[in-house]
């Protein structure tokens, strides 16, 4: 692979989100109390944002009563969890062990990214943690498998000549870690369990961080693979920016169907609590930092995956589980 250019991804201790100092300061693995704190469980509270989970107010839903509304908002949440374990062990650190190996790595960036590799692992704790004293309040068992969307990334990654899969991870890091920022300030809310609001917030905290070094990493780096790997490069671009973003509402689709409701019943419930618009304004918000980041570059995958958004005028949502992201 391309040697990483002389700066790129450097920032001086103190001068910044990547900066040493912050890091001996903020790093959750450093400062974090993992004792939980704040507010007991009450009923009135919902382990998921009720916007990003509309569907249980939908009447086919809410007639299964309350605690169907706080199994649906469990899935989501331990769905997340389980995807963050998958990105930050298998996507983030194996994309900063690949970037340790390049040509001319400076001591100032081994430092910041031993920092994100240190932070990602201490995640994951941090999310088994979460998970033990979710079920020891709620007595909710959180599952741990993550959604589709991990599996179609590794089947891109594994597709590839075995020569080209460390810029192919990479690149999926670039792209996963400047777009969980904008997730996870979307998963809080104010009936949401303090526990979890508060989970997020810390693992915001060193996201921020993580979006800023993979910024001026990629800054740096991306033009010089472009100049063989432009194809490549785009291609996994934009297919992660897909299934990333993608909501899996064929796993949807199952869950409501196990709580009773029929195939065609969870069908119509989906339809009926997404509006196609809110939809396509929160893919394009969720993703507007990567995809500026990917426009500056020169490169065009941020567009492409904008002009694939135009799915959503006429797809079933649940159908949408299953659509590649080829351009239109």
């Amino acid at each position: 692979m391309s040697p990483v250019p002389p700066g790129a991804g450097v920032v001086p201790p103190g001068a910044g989100p990547a900066g040493e100092d912050r890091w001996y300061g903020k790093a959750m693995v450093r400062v974090r109390d993992p004792e939980p704190a704040g507010p007991a469980w009450q009923d009135s509270h919902v382990l998921y944002n009720r916007a990003l989970t509309p569907y249980t107010a939908h009447p086919l839903v809410a007639a299964l009563g309350p605690r169907a509304a706080l199994e649906l908002g469990a899935g989501r949440l331990a769905e997340y969890l389980a995807k963050t374990e998958v990105v930050e062990l298998e996507i983030v650190n194996r994309a900063v062990q690949r970037i340790l190996e390049l040509p001319g790595t400076p001591d100032e960036m081994r430092t910041d990214l031993l920092k994100v590799y240190t932070d990602e692992g201490y995640h994951v704790l941090m999310m088994e943690e979460f998970r033990s004293h979710i079920q020891q309040v709620t007595g909710l068992r959180l599952g741990r498998t993550p959604g589709r969307e991990v599996g179609d990334i590794a089947r891109l990654v594994a597709g590839l000549p075995r020569e080209k899969r460390p810029i192919a991870v990479i690149c999926c890091a670039i792209v996963t870690e400047t777009l969980i920022t904008a997730t996870l300030r979307q998963a809080g809310g104010d009936t949401v369990h303090p526990a979890v609001t508060r989970m997020l917030a810390e693992h915001a905290t060193d996201e921020a961080r993580h979006h800023a070094f993979f910024h001026r990493f990629a800054d740096g780096w991306i033009p010089t693979v472009v100049q063989r790997d432009r194809a490549l490069v785009e291609s996994v671009l934009r297919q992660v920016l897909w299934y990333f973003l993608r909501p899996d509402f064929g796993r949807l689709h199952a869950d409501l169907v196990a709580r009773g409701l029929t195939p065609r019943q969870a069908a119509t419930a989906i339809d009926e609590s997404h509006d196609r618009a809110e939809l396509r304004r929160q893919f394009l918000a969720a993703s507007a930092a990567c995809r500026k980041l990917i426009g500056d570059l020169g490169l065009e995958a941020g567009e492409q995956f904008a002009d694939r958004l135009s799915v959503l005028d006429g797809a079933s949502l649940v159908d949408l589980t299953t659509l590649e992201p080829h351009r239109s």
